[in-house]
């Protein structure tokens, strides 16, 4: 998109303020994991990569080094309508693994997921190999693939990113509705 897609204003409020919003309904700390010191006037404590260059895999890790919550619900900056049922749900299904993301169409949402703090040894290695791929790293974990299909029964948007100029426009629409 060219720009912090957090920041976008959608409706009448902020997307990373949206999903603050719903996040802090379910969890007890919420992070933003960013540089940009923009998002300080959100009055929420702002956690840089502490390997940088690593992409969100070096996010993941800030976290995981940064937080004490044994579960740690990981949610992209550009999810506009992510929903406490969904998080519920798969915080639910993370009790057993240490690493639980929805697959979408044989593909796995990973910054959509649950991180559990006993990753943070193993993760903060993998990338020190240069290990960057999501994909790559979580299979090293005890994952549990949860279908992302039937999050979307209930919420038909949960995914739905904003990673070009026509899917922030449809977000809107999708808005006004």
């Amino acid at each position: 998109m060219g720009v912090d897609k957090g920041l976008l204003t959608l409706g009448h409020q902020k997307v990373i303020e949206h999903i603050l919003e719903t996040c802090r309904k379910v969890c007890d700390t919420v992070f933003i994991i960013t540089s940009n010191q923009d998002y300080a006037q959100l009055n929420v404590p702002l956690l840089a990569d502490t390997i940088t260059n690593a992409g969100p895999a070096g996010g993941i890790d800030a976290l995981l080094h940064h937080t004490s919550s044994q579960l740690n619900m990981v949610v992209s900056c550009d999810m506009p309508f992510v929903d406490v049922n969904s998080i519920e749900y798969m915080i639910a299904q993370s009790v057993q693994h240490a690493i639980t993301i929805p697959m979408l169409n044989n593909y796995p949402e990973a910054m959509f997921g649950v991180y559990k703090k006993e990753c943070q040894s193993m993760w903060r290695q993998l990338l020190l190999e240069h290990t960057y791929k999501m994909s790559e790293l979580i299979s090293h974990f005890n994952a549990k693939f949860v279908d992302g299909n039937e999050l979307q029964r209930h919420n038909p948007r949960l995914f739905s990113n904003l990673n070009t100029p026509e899917e922030f426009r449809n977000a809107e629409l999708w808005l006004t509705k």
